[in-house]
């Protein structure tokens, strides 16, 4: 038995003060004032309309029974709103591309199904930015080359799986510089020269495996600067002369004793007691110098090689007298070196003093300061 519904609905006029009437609408149980209409028993903005059970405001549209923002679009279960695009089913922001199961952002592109930067390009499993080139796999600036494991840049070059200065050269297992020259596998400065284990600069020449100023002459074992003249093996300014050379060493005589019976002389002399005395063999025969400081020498007559000087003091006064001594050495009579250092005599007393090989043809003996008794020398030898 069919059942007819009527849905009464009562309107009702309120007359406000002044004679204007508002008009009233029943929904239901509702009463529905002025801008509002009644939708399935409720009351709602006018314009609104029904979308399944839910019921849309203007401005909305119904979308898979729901109620969505104008312009919006269906995604499989989803919605996507304005702004958004539909792809594999996934609502995403728009300019995004399917890139395989991944979805690339908008300013990305696809390439093997990775999103990479507008611009980049894969090379292996590295991404080459904008600028970048790909070489065996790696990303390399643009205007650079790869070296081995090394990448080189633009003002670069690869020398010996190395990367090196644009116009280096290889030399043995170094690398030149740009303005260095290669010579037996070292590197030296542009207009420098092998000298030995040495480099010499562009102002150097190499003379007897050394370095030396140009203009410099080999003198012997020796290297005469610009300016110097090469004399019996010595260097001498221009214009010298040099003096003769030195003889060569005199064997000893038989009997070891190089100074005994040579030509001895003195600064001075007390009594008889002359120089003579100080080498004749005797020890108990002396020179007496007369003074406190004096100077006795001998005269080897040659060069030797000497290896020891032996002197023998003799005291004489009181018992608290002293004498203090240096012997020295001559090649030419003029210049003296010191065999050695001062010594201290105090009673009869004999002293040997290393000489180690020095060259030396005068010998000399003399009290210096320090001294309380006449110079005094028993016996003075050399071996």
């Amino acid at each position: 038995m069919l059942r007819s519904v009527f849905l009464c609905v009562a309107v009702s006029v309120l007359v406000l003060p002044g004679g204007t009437a508002n008009a009233q609408a029943f929904c239901g149980t509702e009463v529905c004032g002025p801008g509002q209409s009644c939708l399935n028993l409720h009351c709602v903005e006018k314009g609104s309309f029904a979308c399944g059970t839910s019921v849309c405001r203007p401005g909305e549209s119904c979308l898979n029974l729901r109620c969505v923002t104008k312009g919006s679009a269906s995604c499989g279960t989803d919605v996507c709103k304005p702004g958004e695009i539909c792809l594999n089913l996934r609502c995403v922001p728009g300019g995004s591309t399917a890139c395989g199961s991944v979805i690339c952002k908008p300013g990305d592109t696809c390439a093997s199904g990775r999103c990479i930067p507008k611009g980049s390009s894969l090379c292996g499993g590295n991404v080459c930015r904008p600028g970048e080139s790909c070489a065996s796999g790696r990303c390399i600036p643009q205007g650079g080359t790869l070296c081995g494991t090394s990448i080189c840049s633009s003002g670069e070059s690869c020398l010996n799986l190395r990367c090196v200065t644009k116009g280096s050269t290889a030399c043995g297992t170094n690398i030149c510089k740009p303005g260095e020259t290669c010579a037996s596998g070292r590197c030296i400065p542009h207009g420098g020269t092998l000298c030995g284990t040495s480099i010499c600069g562009s102002g150097e020449s190499c003379l007897n495996l050394r370095c030396v100023t140009k203009g410099s002459t080999a003198c012997g074992t020796d290297v005469c600067k610009p300016g110097e003249t090469c004399q019996n093996l010595r260097c001498i300014t221009k214009g010298s002369t040099a003096p003769p050379p030195a003889p060569p060493p005199v064997a000893p005589p038989p009997g070891g004793n190089l100074a005994r019976g040579k030509p001895a002389s003195a600064s001075g002399a007390y009594t008889s007691n002359v120089a003579s005395r100080g080498n004749d063999g005797d020890p108990a025969t002396i020179w007496n110098g007369g003074t406190h400081q004096a100077c006795w020498k001998v005269d080897l007559q040659g060069v030797q090689a000497v290896q020891r000087i032996v002197v023998s003091s003799q005291q004489f006064g009181a018992g608290g007298n002293k004498t203090v001594f240096q012997v020295s050495s001559s090649v030419d009579g003029a210049s003296w070196t010191p065999v050695g250092p001062s010594y201290t005599a105090q009673g009869d007393k004999t002293f040997t003093i290393p000489a180690n090989g020095a060259r030396m043809r005068h010998v000399r003996y003399c009290t210096i300061a320090g001294s309380t008794q006449w110079a005094t020398l028993g016996e003075l030898q050399v071996y």
